[in-house]
């Protein structure tokens, strides 16, 4: 019997062993959870008292702040009793409503407008530097690339207005060999420029452009540094959003679409004394977006030469075709103006004596009819070689008695053709462009019948460019007669059938 026990016992005594290890193991593993609990409490106990720490420091700063604020008020309140007639309303708002109205413009307010894209040093993105003819459509596309850099970088280029001032600063020294006489040297400061461009909201924009003038006028004094006035050059009104509508208008005083008159020399185009009008328009245009593209502008004004009663009788249009594809670019356009006495060059000739221009007074700025114009333009650039043609032309005789060339009325018109090459000298971005223009039944204006141009130009720093030009002109004949509002046109007839030179450096900033 006790043989047959003893198995079993020693199975007993060896199962009762086991479970006592396994339970002082557990028991084991139990301890050291409890541990590692009680360090963690301690941990967060730490971390709460911390947080308590700071929530009293910032009711504190809290506190005082509104204690502060209070005192503000009260002496402001005390202020607005004692000067009530010029206190300001929201300088009393506890909340400082006037930091909130105010303030924010002020980051609004930009005064070295690029967009992000490359100048080449030329500053051709700046407002100064959109083209004066469809500027309201430039400044359109300047700002879609604007707001979509801000959109890009996460802020909201539609939460407040903007304001963005840009300018230009011109002065050249020039040595002339005039039709007769001795040659002559001077300096002039031609150029200052400051212009504003607003955006109101998403779809109202404007420009103010003000100009200094250094033109010549007798009524002021014989002394040119007295003749330096300040005149606004543009202002207009723009409602529109290219990237909602390809529609867009402007309202006020601008240069309409009639023409392009680009130019690569110091000097202007012969064209644009015959073509480029700026009066106080209407104008609407069509432009899609895409590389490729038609577009069109139409416009109505109230110009100073007229031939009736009614003012608002002046229409005109432009339309053509923009293509761009890698480095190749063409714009071709043809534009037309049923009143081409209202350009510039016809309404100021710039003379000194006799037929002065249309707008001496009503009476010469009365035509005895309308004279339409029309004009053909393109631009072809390939890589760094751009080429440039236009041609404008009235599209009928003046009267007689308006404006006249060799005892008949004048039918005055100007091309103009130029060739570029862009390059980079002394590592600095550079361009080279020669040009030739004449004109025809323009000796009124005071045009030369032909001319031929060579520019070189530099840009020696960034928005700094010096260039200089040499210029040679041809006069009309010995025998050429021109009239304009029934006086001579011709200060001399000295200097006709003779040729000129003039050479121009030039040093523009631009901002």
């Amino acid at each position: 019997m006790k043989r047959r026990l003893k198995p079993i016992v020693t199975v007993l005594a060896a199962l009762t062993c086991s479970s006592l290890a396994l339970a002082s193991t557990h028991e084991t593993q139990l301890t050291n959870q409890l541990h590692s609990v009680n360090v963690q409490m301690q941990h967060l106990q730490q971390q709460m008292q911390q947080l308590q720490t700071q929530v009293r420091v910032l009711k504190a700063r809290e506190k005082s702040k509104q204690v502060k604020s209070r005192r503000r008020v009260m002496v402001q309140h005390k202020a607005k009793k004692k000067h009530s007639k010029t206190a300001r309303p929201f300088a009393l708002h506890p909340l400082g409503t006037a930091d909130k109205q105010y303030m924010p413009f002020g980051n609004s307010v930009i005064i070295a407008p690029f967009v992000g894209v490359p100048t080449y040093y030329n500053g051709h993105q700046l407002v100064v530097n959109s083209p004066s003819i469809n500027e309201d459509e430039k400044l359109l596309r300047r700002r879609d690339t604007a707001d979509a850099l801000i959109l890009k970088k996460g802020g909201d280029p539609y939460g407040r207005p903007r304001l963005t001032f840009s300018g230009a600063l011109s002065g050249v020294t020039q040595y002339m060999n005039p039709y007769r006489g001795s040659a002559r040297s001077e300096v002039d400061f031609t150029q200052a420029e400051l212009d504003t461009f607003v955006e109101v909201s998403r779809w109202v924009s404007g420009l103010m452009a003000f100009t200094y003038q250094n033109a010549p006028e007798p009524l002021l004094s014989a002394n040119r540094v007295d003749n330096s006035r300040i005149v606004l050059s543009k202002g207009f009104i723009t409602i529109g959003n290219l990237l909602k509508s390809p529609v867009f208008g402007s309202l006020g005083q601008m240069y309409v679409p009639f023409g392009r008159y680009s130019s690569s020399m110091v000097s202007s185009p012969l064209t644009e004394f015959i073509g480029k009008t700026k009066v106080r328009a209407i104008s609407v245009s069509y432009r899609p977006g895409g590389l490729s593209k038609p577009y069109a502008e139409a416009f109505i004004f109230s110009g100073a030469a007229n031939s009736s009663n009614s003012r608002l009788e002046d229409v005109g249009a432009d339309a053509g075709y923009d293509f761009t594809r890698g480095t190749l670019h063409a714009n071709l356009g043809v534009s037309y103006i049923n009143q081409i006495a209202d350009a510039l060059g016809m309404q100021d000739t710039g003379a000194s004596s006799g037929f002065r221009g249309f707008n001496q007074n009503s009476q010469t700025e009365k035509m005895n009819r309308k004279v339409q114009g029309g004009d053909v333009h393109g631009v072809f650039g390939y890589g760094p070689v751009t080429l440039i043609a236009e041609y404008v032309t009235a599209l009928r005789r003046f009267a007689f008695q308006n404006l006249s060339f060799n005892s008949r009325g004048a039918r005055p018109s100007a091309f103009n053709g130029e060739a570029a090459f862009n390059f980079f000298l002394l590592n600095k971005p550079s361009s080279f462009a020669v040009g030739y223009a004449l004109s025809r039944q323009a000796l009124a204006l005071g045009l030369p019948r032909s001319r031929y141009s060579a520019t070189v130009e530099m840009a020696i720093l960034r928005d700094t460019l010096f260039s200089v030009e040499y210029r040679h002109d041809i006069n009309y004949g010995k025998h050429d007669t021109a009239t304009g509002a029934g006086m001579n046109a011709v200060p001399d007839a000295r200097d006709l059938g003779k040729s000129d030179n003039v050479v121009t450096a030039q040093l523009s900033v631009y901002f």
